[in-house]
């Protein structure tokens, strides 16, 4: 929705973003001010006048190997694990994943328990085989290395204070 404005594009979406722009301008401040929140996983993209308008811009990266353990932690907690599985090994194997690469490999390492299944119970164990198998399917997000200078220049930037406004 808050895309960079380009030349040559429909009129209804400048004048969306736009509107949008006007309407934040005249937010109250203080401590009853609405508070804005921008989520985005292409930060580059976004207009730069809304851009100058968020005060702070934080990166969230791709996890390191210590919050990949964790969120393997909590996406396996309720799972029976065989002796050959280890989070933290997992966690060293699943270098440059994000959280959601880590939930589909779950997901598939269970799917692929479940089709393994001799019998229909509800009871599975998920072994080393399992991610293995998840993990020839499941890969982590592939980002060229234009996006990675991209993110990296974003989180630099900071506030962006070197951008003029030109609305």
């Amino acid at each position: 929705m808050l895309g960079s404005r380009k030349a040559g594009e429909k009129r209804h979406i400048r004048s969306m973003i736009n509107q949008f722009l006007m309407e934040w301008d005249g937010l109250m401040t203080g401590t009853n001010a609405p508070f804005i929140l921008l989520a985005t996983n292409r930060p580059f993209d976004l207009d730069p006048a809304v851009l100058r308008r968020a005060p702070v811009q934080i990166l969230l990266d791709v996890p390191t190997i210590k919050d990949r353990c964790g969120i393997l932690g909590l996406l396996l907690k309720n799972e029976k694990l065989s002796r050959d599985i280890d989070p933290q090994i997992l966690a060293k194997l699943t270098d440059k994943f994000t959280g959601s690469d880590l939930k589909n490999l779950c997901v598939m390492a269970a799917t692929e328990a479940v089709s393994q299944q001799t019998e229909d119970t509800v009871d599975r164990v998920l072994t080393r085989r399992h991610f293995v198998e998840a993990m020839k399917t499941i890969k982590p997000v592939g980002l060229s290395k234009t996006l990675i200078n991209e993110f990296e220049k974003f989180g630099q930037s900071g506030k962006h204070d070197e951008f003029h406004d030109e609305d």
